[in-house]
């Protein structure tokens, strides 16, 4: 555009110029009257002004919202109170304040944390489309010290009735005035009527929050130079590495295993100094990704499953093994489909993701307005059918799946879980030799104590299971981790809990660390990997959305996938591969002593032993496990 109005101007001038040296004799020298020598500065000067303005509308944001203070609304108060009052320790403007009583407490089970807060929110008429980068940014401070949560929420046109998360977080605001700030790219269909609601949401320490300067920002698309600002993605919870040196040693402790190598010639002596290399094939532990079979067969097939054979040992179907809520009767082809794909491309395992989740949502609308005995009795039947025809090809089972937030308890779980305890029963009897699990969420999930993640209720509930039979073996903790990420020792103090209150075999069934800044968030889903499989109770990690073709993954919206949509790799995806293949990965090799034998430690998992000497070589496979040593003989001939 600023190109095009140059060449205009250029093209104006010359005819302007022109018109005045008509008639003249070229060559000539004429006098330039006054008039006209004003007429071409002055065009040159509105030039140059037009020019510096576009050069400034380039660089700097179209203000979409800069919202007025009272347009904000105080909801669900909960016995607190709001006041705008002017102030000028930042610039001009008012400052809004909110007054918090004594008392208030984090909502129990984290259950409808934006209703159980005291809300300031706006509903800002915006032009922001798919594809646009905006910013929201505000100023803060708290006394006492106490924390201030955000979220904005959008409309898309596909989903009238339902909003969608553009954004949340919460932060530590202390006594001082400070801003904060958050750019992100909106990757959701463009919003209902261009609205965008911003709300923020405050602590429990009773005392006064304050905000002012309140604006949202929108750069458009592909902006250049792209916006940043500071983000403490911890929100103010320090992240210390003093979980590092017990984590490193437990890893040896109880991921690796002692490999005895035994070698005698034809006769049975020992082969003495024979020359001995032992490769690992594969890990015991279980690294998994959960996949989309519609890729498999699409535009980016051949990478898909080129990159998933590369990282993982392990698939998890992300949907295709849920109760099919348009055909919920029948057996979902695409999961036979993608099973078989599983089996045939050497995966050591297949997670089985969801037998039964008791949420309406994600009940068959068929089912969700039936009596009680005709709801349980298709449960019953759906997860008879799925565990029978998948025998065999799963090696565990998510049985259930988020039961802490059933939106409907007694029907869907029943009293003290009789229900639940029901299906796994069932479950166990169609397939004795899958392991049984109970799969939820936010458990390692850490928000500055704003909310309860509803850890007691899941430990009440696994201990229901417990004591009512339930052959469970599991506990899945799915670990989606947003802003503020938690803080890798309590990711560690939370397994420890868990671990200790149930005694039960812990897989990290989701990961997702949403992160834009990709150094941090490499080295944060590093030590987060560290932490696990350093912890006693972790058989496995799964990524979820690794990948960011993707589209239509959240997580991928914020930025959580390891592998960018143009197969190139984040930091994330190579610091990984450094430690499962890196790391963690035995390669040995030696010579024989004396007696024939060579005594090495590796990490878990399958070997390739091969020896030579005397001309002669002798090859063998085998499988290091935990807690005895593992003896291998090899016999040249």
């Amino acid at each position: 555009m600023i190109t095009f109005i140059k060449d205009k101007f250029m093209n104006t001038y010359q005819i302007v110029t022109q018109t005045m040296n008509r008639g003249k004799t070229p060559g000539v020298v004429y006098p330039e009257a006054a008039d006209i020598r004003l007429l071409r500065i002055s065009l040159i000067i509105l030039f140059l002004a037009f020019m510096l303005h576009c050069n400034l509308c380039a660089d700097n944001p179209t203000l979409q919202n800069n919202p007025e203070l009272k347009a904000f609304d105080l909801v669900n108060a909960n016995g607190c109170e709001a006041r705008i009052s002017g102030g000028k320790e930042i610039g001009s403007g008012e400052i809004i304040t909110i007054t918090i009583p004594d008392g208030r407490k984090p909502p129990a089970d984290n259950k409808s944390l934006v209703n159980s807060l005291a809300l300031l929110q706006q509903s800002a008429k915006t032009d922001i489309r798919t594809g646009d980068t905006i910013k929201i940014s505000f100023w803060a401070r708290a006394r006492p010290e106490n924390i201030i949560y955000l979220r904005l929420w959008t409309y898309p046109r596909e989903k009238q009735n339902k909003w969608g998360i553009l954004h949340e977080f919460n932060t530590k605001v202390t006594d001082e005035w400070k801003e904060f700030a958050v750019v992100r790219d909106v990757a959701l269909e463009t919003v209902e009527n261009g609205k965008i609601d911003i709300i923020f949401g405050f602590g429990h320490q009773a005392g006064d929050v304050e905000l002012k300067n309140i604006r949202l920002l929108n750069y458009g698309k592909n902006p250049e130079p792209y916006p940043t600002v500071a983000v403490d993605w911890f929100g103010g919870t320090p992240n210390p590495d003093t979980w590092r040196v017990a984590a490193e040693k437990r890893i040896e402790e109880i991921r690796m295993g002692i490999l005895n190598v035994q070698i005698t010639d034809k006769s049975g002596n020992p082969a003495i100094g024979s020359q001995i290399s032992i490769r690992q094939l594969g890990h015991a532990f279980n690294f998994g990704a959960a996949v989309i079979p519609e890729y498999l067969i699409g535009p980016d097939a051949v990478p898909y499953s080129n990159e998933l054979k590369k990282h993982f040992n392990s698939i998890t179907p992300a949907n295709d093994l849920k109760w099919n809520r348009k055909n919920p009767d029948a057996v979902n082809p695409a999961a036979v489909q993608l099973l078989q794909w599983i089996k045939e491309n050497g995966f050591s395992g297949a997670y089985g993701h969801t037998l039964y989740w008791p949420k309406t949502q994600f009940t068959p609308p068929k089912y969700r307005d039936k009596s009680e005995s005709e709801f349980r009795d298709a449960v019953r039947k759906h997860v008879r059918q799925y565990a029978r025809e998948f025998k065999g090809a799963v090696d565990v089972w998510d049985v259930i799946n988020e039961v802490k937030s059933s939106d409907k308890p007694e029907l869907m779980c029943g009293k003290n879980s009789e229900f639940l305890i029901e299906v796994f029963k069932i479950a166990r009897e169609e397939d004795s030799g899958a392991l049984l699990s109970y799969n939820e969420n936010e458990i390692l999930r850490w928000d500055n104590g704003l909310s309860d993640p509803g850890r007691e209720k899941f430990l009440r509930i696994v201990r229901e299971l417990r004591e009512g039979g339930a052959p469970i073996n599991l506990i899945g903790i799915q670990s989606h981790i947003w802003q503020p990420l938690t803080p890798i020792g309590k990711v560690i103090e939370i397994l420890d809990e868990v671990y200790a209150k149930t005694g039960l075999q812990v897989h990290i069934t989701e990961f997702t660390a949403e992160c834009s800044d990709d150094d941090l968030h490499g080295v944060y889903c590093s030590d987060f990997l560290t932490a696990a499989f350093s912890h006693p109770a972790v058989r496995g990690f799964t990524l979820w959305s690794f990948w960011g073709g993707e589209t239509n993954s959240r997580y991928v919206q914020n930025k959580a996938e390891y592998i960018r949509r143009d197969w190139t790799y984040r930091p994330a995806m190579t610091q990984y591969d450094q430690l499962v293949f890196g790391k963690w990965w035995s390669r040995k090799s030696g010579v024989s002593g004396a007696d024939g034998t060579f005594r090495t430690r590796v990490f878990l998992g399958a070997y390739e032993i091969q020896a030579t000497g005397e001309g002669k070589t002798a090859v063998q496979t085998v499988h290091v496990s935990a807690g005895k040593d593992t003896l291998v003989r090899l016999q040249l001939q």
